[in-house]
């Protein structure tokens, strides 16, 4: 049920969340919340914080999405991935 409705509301999304809200600037949080996790387990100089006009809660959400945009497409595009993610899981439970 829940892969059905994901993918469902993942070929509505755009496909991209640049431009859209404050979105850009909790994805340039989240990068660099985990630059300086890098930065401070490699022993190199640790860079200043960029935060989000939210504070860091909801950029704990993004993270997983902003990772694994690392290892794939870009984080752009996995980060448009996190509402049908979440909206999926809602009504799956529901």
């Amino acid at each position: 049920m829940f892969f059905a409705l994901f993918l469902c509301y993942l070929a509505l999304s755009p496909g991209s969340s640049g431009g859209y809200g404050y979105i850009s600037e909790e994805m340039e949080s989240g990068l660099r919340m985990m630059a300086r996790v890098t930065a401070f387990s490699k022993g190199r100089p640790i860079p200043p914080m960029l935060w989000s006009r939210h504070g860091p809660i909801p950029v704990l959400f993004d993270i997983p999405f902003l990772k694994l945009g690392k290892f794939f497409v870009s984080p752009d595009w996995t980060l448009s991935a996190g509402p049908p993610f979440f909206t999926a899981a809602l009504m799956a439970l529901a």
